[in-house]
């Protein structure tokens, strides 16, 4: 117990959760970063029991009641309304919320990059490539995926979730604003040879963010490629686009190998592997766990060797890498799906009860349970889909499948 001096490297949201969380608990927290007050990029949304209530009356800046799945069947667009409210979180808003409270509890900000960090047995130094040394008691590492601070286990080939997303100001749209597309999949166009989809959020009754997306590929697809889609698609759905405000890419790396078990600093977010394999999405994970992170740090009295084993069995306790080898078998199998197999995809997985899919997609479920869903899955899809998931978890995801029975810790 008593305070301790963390060092954090990043900037973004799993940074400054966890940084905000030690700050308040009186350590001295102390964050590198090349650009730490740098606005953040991409946008945010999440279903809305994700988040505390406090949370919710802070930062969720829409709020909508009718999110819907559209997708092509028997020549149709068939639109199904989603069970739940989904909200659009004020990323500028939290931001400043989390910066104002470090710098409230004198937070001390390096604008570097870290160019390697010395372990010792109870301290650590953080040197800068422009020469800066921080030593500290704790290192944790939210700088984003593939960090070259966090020991993984083995190798991976991740795919990617891209997006590409516009804030547009439009001619009246006639979309009411407590509606949004969650996933539209109506083709953007007469060649359809990727399955891509339309993300919407109207905003006002003249403003929309909308974003294409690719949910998971290892295909090249570029981001002019997705911009050209969105472009018809907005002109197809008769939407007249006065002016771009904003523009947003996005690239996701999904099913990024995982944090070795023996670190000697603590992997947070990105850098821990914390972005569901299946969906893109860790927000609500990070403002989860980084309490849990900051109690563990404030309260332990053991060696740090103990400490940073404890942090890991918070972040990947053996249950969550189980699962996450499930996930893994879906994600190998979406990466190798035609659009027409796609769209029966998840005309079945949101056919199947709310606690399924909404579990599924949360990260909520023991490995039984999403075993249990990902066959009730297989059993109510078409044949040729069922034939499609057979073959691919046979010949790609098999390795997942051992695993998921029991993952080895290295």
């Amino acid at each position: 117990m008593g305070t301790k001096k963390i060092g954090i490297i990043g900037a973004g949201p799993a940074a400054l959760s966890v940084a905000t969380e030690l700050a308040q608990k009186g350590h001295q927290v102390n964050l590198i970063a090349p650009e730490p007050y740098a606005a953040w990029v991409p946008n945010y949304g999440g279903w809305a029991d994700q988040f505390d209530a406090d949370f919710g009356k802070s930062f969720f800046s829409q709020t909508y009641a009718a999110p819907c799945v559209r997708l092509p069947k028997e020549g149709k667009i068939h639109e199904r309304i989603l069970s739940g409210k989904y909200v659009r979180i004020d990323k500028t808003k939290l931001q400043e919320h989390f910066l104002q409270t470090l710098n409230e509890h004198q937070t001390l900000f390096y604008d570097g990059t870290v160019e390697k960090i010395v372990h010792e047995e109870e301290v650590d130094h953080i040197h800068t490539e422009d020469g800066q040394k921080i030593t500290c008691d704790v290192v944790i590492d939210a700088s984003g995926t593939n960090s070259p601070f966090t020991q993984t286990k083995g190798s991976s080939k991740p795919a990617f979730q891209l997006a590409y997303g516009q804030l547009i100001k439009t001619q009246p749209h006639g979309i009411p604003c407590g509606d949004m597309r969650f996933m539209d999949f109506s083709p953007a166009d007469d060649s359809e040879n990727i399955a891509t989809f339309l993300y919407s959020m109207p905003l006002s009754h003249d403003t929309l963010f909308v974003e294409e997306t690719i949910l998971a590929t290892r295909k090249l697809a570029s981001f002019d490629y997705l911009k050209k889609r969105l472009e018809k698609r907005l002109k197809r759905e008769g939407i007249v686009v006065e002016g771009v405000l904003d523009e947003e890419y996005c690239r996701i790396p999904l099913g990024a190998a995982v944090p070795h078990k023996n670190q000697k600093l603590i992997p947070f977010g990105g850098a821990a592997s914390m972005v569901h394999p299946a969906s893109g999405y860790m927000l609500s994970k990070v403002l989860k766990l980084a309490p849990e992170i900051a109690a563990l740090i404030s309260e332990h009295t053991g060696s740090k060797e103990s400490l940073l084993a404890g942090a890991m069995n918070i972040i990947w306790p053996q249950e969550r890498r189980r699962c996450r080898e499930l996930y893994l078998v879906g994600l190998e199998i979406l990466t190798r799906m035609t659009p027409q197999r796609n769209w029966e995809f998840f005309d079945a997985f949101f056919s199947l009860p709310d606690e399924h899919w909404r579990g599924f997609l949360d990260d909520t479920m023991t490995p039984s349970e999403l075993a249990f869903t990902m066959s009730k899955m297989f059993a109510i899809s078409k044949s040729g889909l069922r034939m499609s998931l057979l073959q691919n978890s046979i010949s790609h995801a098999s390795g997942h499948l051992l695993k998921a029975a029991k993952p080895a810790w290295a």
